[in-house]
Parts: C-alpha cells; sequence; structure tokens
C-alpha cells in the first residue's frame, strides 16, 4: 500500500497487474472514486515489465499490508508466488481481466463492475 494514506477505516485493497500501467492504477482510481470507504493502492508483478513502462513494482510492504489482493490475471498470482512465496495466497483472488485495455477505458470499468466488489 502506499505510505501515507490519508484513510483509517476500510480495507487495504491492492490491485495487481504486470506493468501497473493500464488495468491496476485504472482499478485504483476507479475504485477510490466510487467505494471510498477502503483504501486502494496498486502494483505491477512483472520487475520487468515495470521498468520497461514506468509502473510501480509490487513491493512485500504492498503484499504485507494488504487486506485483499486482486490480481488481474493468473499470472499475476504466480508472479506473486515465484518472487514472494505462497504465504499471501490466502489474500489473492484473482479477477479474470486480460492485458488489452487502455487506462480507463470504458469496457475496463465494465469488467471492474461484472467482477470485482470492494
Amino acid at each position: 500500500m502506499k505510505k501515507g494514506g490519508n484513510k483509517v477505516d476500510g480495507k487495504n485493497i491492492l490491485f495487481v497487474c504486470s506493468a501497473n500501467v493500464k488495468r491496476s492504477p485504472s482499478a485504483e482510481f476507479w475504485f477510490s472514486c466510487t467505494a471510498s470507504q477502503n483504501n486502494y493502492s496498486s502494483a505491477g508483478s512483472s520487475e520487468f515489465a515495470c521498468r520497461k513502462y514506468g509502473g510501480n513494482y509490487l513491493q512485500k510492504y504492498d503484499l504485507e499490508n494488504a487486506d485483499r489482493i486482486i490480481c488481474m490475471e493468473n499470472r499475476n498470482k504466480s508472479d506473486i508466488e515465484k518472487n514472494f512465496g505462497s504465504g499471501y495466497n490466502p489474500k489473492i483472488e484473482v479477477a479474470g481481466i486480460k492485458d488489452h485495455y487502455e487506462f480507463l477505458q470504458l469496457d475496463l470499468i465494465y469488467e471492474f463492475i461484472d467482477k470485482i466488489s470492494c
């Protein structure tokens, strides 16, 4: 979770995609606006993709402080297991949202509405 958040109640929800450029930051923004009772953050599960595209790479701190970890795809969960172990699996949910959307694309928002409840 990003340090210095201003909310103290609600759950800490972490959205994870590969590069943290389109899907997970879109989810962070969307749910911050529409379900503001929780604290939201986002990160990318691929260090290579985050470096290449300028996304925020997932840190152990993010995983430890999350009450829920919502991965966009199974490969994001696999990246977490590979790099940080399987201890976070009880917190992980996989939304099943493919990597073919732009940031805040309307069809992506519809996927959030259909597949994620916060």
